[in-house]
């Protein structure tokens, strides 16, 4: 059985993976520069974050066929490519109109280890 999930079901969904495209030329879908898609702990899509050239032709976040979309202007593309690269849990919520991704304490993966390096010969 195949349901199609409903925001009222969801209250946030951790991110386990994600995929980068860029997008050349001129006159590309609403001049979208670069997606990141997000992937849930099965490796189904969960979210898809667009990077736009022109900021006026942001459209607002939204939760469609069980996928949250989210918008941002070109320039944003590093702080949220960061924020995936984290050690830290990652995970979208979506707050009535607007889709948040955020970073929390609890590790994700493997911790990584101190390593003392005045022992090392």
């Amino acid at each position: 059985m195949n349901e199609q999930k409903k925001i009222e079901d969801i209250k946030s969904i951790d991110i386990y993976n994600y995929g980068v495209a860029f997008y050349g030329g001129v006159g590309y879908s609403n001049s979208i520069r670069a997606t990141i898609t997000l992937f849930d702990i099965n490796g189904a899509p969960a979210g898809m974050i667009n990077f736009y050239d022109d900021v006026s032709k942001i459209e607002g976040d939204c939760f469609k066929n069980g996928i949250f979309s989210m918008n941002f202007p070109m320039d944003s593309y590093q702080a949220i490519l960061s924020t995936l690269r984290s050690n830290r849990r990652v995970c979208i919520t979506f707050l009535k109109d607007v889709v948040m991704l955020g970073e929390f304490a609890e590790p994700r993966g493997i911790p990584t280890q101190n390593i003392d390096t005045s022992k090392i010969n």
